[in-house]
C-alpha cells in the first residue's frame, strides 16, 4: 500500500504583487503537506485577470508568529507572510489599515475552497475577549477559506482588516500585525 499524498488549497491576500499575508496554519501545520505552491488568481494593472503558479523555488522567504504551533492553535498567532522573489504585475485593490480606527457594521469575505471563487457579506460581531487579536462575522464560511481576507470600505477604499482563520473568525490586521509585517518585509528586501 502506497501513501497518497495530502493536498489542499488556502486563500491569501497579494500586496504589492511581491507580499501574501495568509493563515500560518496554512503553512506550517505539521499535519498538511510542506508549501509547495501557491497559484494567484488576481486583477492586473490592464484590468485583465492574471493567473500565475509560483513554485517552491520563488518563494523568496515565510514568516509566521513564533508564538504559533498546530498544537495550540492560537488564532491570535495564526497568521504568515510570503514573500515572492518576482512581483506579479497586478492592480492592488486592498489597503492594510494606518492608525485611523473605522466605524463599521458590515464586513465581506473573499476565498477559494475547492479552486472556486466564493463571497460573502455579513455584520462584524464584538471581538471575544478571550480570544485577543480576533474578531468574528456572520458570514457563512468554509474550509479553503482559511488566510482569506476580510474587509470593509471607509472612505471610498477598501481596507483588509481580518484574516480568516475559522468559521467566522478572523485574525484582526491591527497595528501590530501591521508592524510586524513592515518589519518582515524590510528584512527581506
Amino acid at each position: 500500500m502506497g501513501l497518497i499524498p495530502y493536498s489542499f488549497n488556502s486563500t491569501g491576500t497579494l500586496f504589492e504583487g511581491k507580499y501574501l499575508v495568509t493563515a500560518g496554519h496554512n503553512v506550517y501545520d505539521s499535519w498538511k503537506s510542506d508549501l509547495e505552491n501557491i497559484a494567484l488568481t488576481c486583477k492586473a494593472k490592464d484590468g485583465t485577470i492574471a493567473r500565475a503558479s509560483i513554485d517552491r523555488q520563488q518563494i523568496l522567504s515565510t514568516r509566521f508568529d513564533k508564538h504559533y504551533t498546530s498544537a495550540n492553535h492560537s488564532f491570535s498567532q495564526d497568521y504568515a507572510f510570503v514573500a515572492l522573489k518576482s512581483p506579479i504585475p497586478v492592480e492592488s485593490s486592498l489597503n492594510l489599515p494606518n492608525k485611523e480606527s473605522f466605524n463599521f457594521s458590515e464586513v465581506e469575505v473573499a476565498g477559494f475552497p475547492g479552486g472556486v471563487l466564493r463571497y460573502g457579506k455579513g455584520q462584524y460581531v464584538k471581538n471575544d475577549q478571550l480570544l485577543k487579536h480576533t474578531f468574528k462575522y456572520t458570514v457563512d464560511t468554509t474550509k479553503g477559506m482559511s488566510g482569506g481576507p476580510v474587509w470593509l470600505y471607509h472612505n471610498n477604499k477598501s481596507f483588509l482588516i481580518g484574516v480568516h482563520v475559522s468559521e467566522g473568525m478572523a485574525r484582526e490586521v491591527d497595528s501590530k500585525l501591521v508592524e510586524r509585517f513592515e518589519t518582515w518585509k524590510n528584512e527581506v528586501m
